[in-house]
Parts: C-alpha cells; sequence; structure tokens
C-alpha cells in the first residue's frame, strides 16, 4: 500500500459504509465491514505488514525486544491522522522496556517525517528510537508487576 496516507484511510471507511448500507456502524461487532475487511486483510502474525493491514510482529531496539501491534485501516484515528497508530508490549518482562508496565501506546505519532518507501517496522523502530532519546533519555525502565488489589 506504499506510505500511509489520510486519503486511502478514509476510501477503506467509505467502502465499509457502503457495505454496511450506508448505515453508521462499520466496526459496531465481528460481523460488522469494517472488522471483516479488517480480519480478512491483516498481516500474519509475525510478519511485517504492508501499510494499512493490522499486524503484530516483534523489532528490536538495541537489545530490547518489542512485539509491535499496529492498527490498520479502521484504527483509532485511521481516517484523520498521517501515521498509524501501534502499541508496544514488552517481549521479555525481566529486562528494561519504554515503561514500567511492559506497555506503551503510540497514536498520532509526528516524531518522524514522512519519507516515501519507510516500512510499518522501520516506521515503529524509529518512532521508539525517538521515544528512547528524547522522552527517557536514553535510559529504559524496569518493569514493575501490578500488585493485586485487596
Amino acid at each position: 500500500m506504499g506510505t500511509p496516507s489520510v486519503p486511502c484511510g478514509r476510501r477503506a471507511h467509505d467502502l465499509a459504509y457502503k457495505l454496511n448500507g450506508y448505515n453508521p456502524g462499520i466496526i459496531a461487532d465481528e460481523e460488522a465491514p469494517g472488522c471483516v475487511l479488517e480480519k480478512r486483510t491483516a498481516a500474519k502474525k509475525g510478519e511485517v505488514p504492508l501499510w494499512g493491514q493490522t499486524a503484530n510482529f516483534e523489532i528490536r531496539h538495541g537489545k530490547m525486544r518489542v512485539r509491535i501491534e499496529m492498527d490498520g485501516l479502521f484504527g483509532i484515528g485511521a481516517t484523520a491522522m498521517t501515521w498509524l497508530g501501534f502499541s508496544a508490549h514488552a517481549v521479555e518482562k525481566n529486562k528494561p522496556f519504554l515503561s514500567d508496565t511492559g506497555y506503551r501506546s503510540f497514536l498520532g505519532v509526528n516524531s518522524l517525517s514522512l519519507e516515501p518507501g519507510i516500512t510499518p517496522d522501520a516506521f515503529a523502530e524509529g518512532v521508539i528510537a525517538a521515544f528512547v532519546d528524547r522522552q527517557l533519555k536514553g535510559k529504559l525502565k524496569k518493569i514493575v508487576p501490578l500488585r493485586p488489589r485487596h
């Protein structure tokens, strides 16, 4: 699908809207057109997706392994943001990570410039590298297990 673009996301939503009889609720449940389209076009688990595909794959930043869940064309803000959102999950919970919870969401990211040919994995790597550099000042955090509430 090339580099992401808002018009592509808009076209996907328009198609799902048409398939839904021009009614809202294109991602209302598992049988809704948007959900069906998303499932049928998702990248295989572990594969780096094409832009617009929902995906679950792994990248590295230094020694840190990160599982990326990338939103597809029906993700939050897909029709309004240039870059599709993604979340980062710690693969190795006993090693330092981006957050002390082992999870970090990246929505509406604008820390990278649009460049032709950038792939979703390179995009996620670049965003994470910029986050570690700028926000964490190069220091990863120890994951702290949640304590049960009594």
